[in-house]
């Protein structure tokens, strides 16, 4: 086996046992639907919920690939980590506003 297919092998490799696991997992728990990783409250594909997706595997590929090749950084490592962290926070103070807006009594 090439060096250079160790990548490809490794995202293979990766993605099934992620993929078994999810299937295991949504088959024990009837409340667990892999399609609300990328569907809105209304069945269809969330622009903002797929983009999220898609952002969390390149970027998680990239960590693999420094990882594996060596060359991971405490900066890389860092906003790595900051960059989920934030997106999440900024993700619950949203809801948490919207929470708070909807409360409030309109003005007579």
């Amino acid at each position: 086996m090439k060096e250079e297919h160790l990548p490809a092998i490794s995202l293979a490799l990766i993605t099934l046992v992620v993929v078994i696991v999810l299937r295991m997992w949504q088959r024990s728990h009837t409340n667990f639907d892999l399609s609300d990783l990328l569907t809105g409250d209304n069945g269809r594909v969330s622009l903002s919920k797929f983009g999220q997706a898609t952002a969390l595997v390149v970027s998680t590929w990239g960590f693999v690939i420094q990882v594996e090749q060596g060359t991971l950084t405490e900066t890389y490592f860092g906003l790595y980590m900051a960059i989920w962290a934030t997106a999440n926070t900024a993700k619950a103070y949203i809801a948490a506003k919207g929470n708070q807006d909807e409360n409030k009594s309109p003005v007579v």
